[in-house]
């Protein structure tokens, strides 16, 4: 004998914050630039609005944040300190709320290139040589000088 079916009941699925990126990487970078990518983040139902990119200068205790424009996993961070050392981490963002902050990377940017050299000058050292000497443009000091 079977008995009657019971009462309907109705399931919802919680739905959660998204997971944290993964793989966060740094490509190429120059004296004032870094470029991240990172493999994305599982939705947990609350489809992904976008992702957040946290920086700063190691052993700063200010950092930024940046709100990448798209569902992208790669940003390019720019107006960056030539060498110099960052810490950047990454996290998604849905309706729902954001995700945890990803495992943070260093990087160091490059040097810059050093600026041309300015008021160059040949001074007559003895008769068999000549000393040339150039002052940066941050200071009136000579600050190398050549002699041949």
């Amino acid at each position: 004998m079977v008995s009657p079916f019971s009462e309907v009941c109705t399931c919802h699925t919680a739905v959660g914050c998204p997971a944290s990126p993964t793989c966060l990487e740094v490509g190429n970078k120059t004296a004032n630039s870094m470029h991240l990518r990172w493999q994305p983040s599982k939705e947990f139902g609350s489809p992904l609005t976008g992702y957040q990119l946290e920086y700063g200068i190691s052993g700063s205790k200010q950092c930024v944040v940046v709100t990448c424009d798209s569902l992208v996993c790669s940003h390019t961070l720019k107006a960056l300190s030539p060498w110099s050392s960052y810490g950047v981490r990454a996290r998604a963002t849905s309706a729902v709320g954001n995700s945890e902050w990803s495992s943070p990377v260093q990087c160091t940017t490059l040097p810059s290139h050093p600026s041309s050299p300015s008021s160059l000058s040949v001074v007559r050292w003895p008769i068999t040589s000549h000393t040339l000497q150039h002052t940066t443009h941050h200071s009136h000091h000579t600050t190398c000088l050549y002699r041949f």
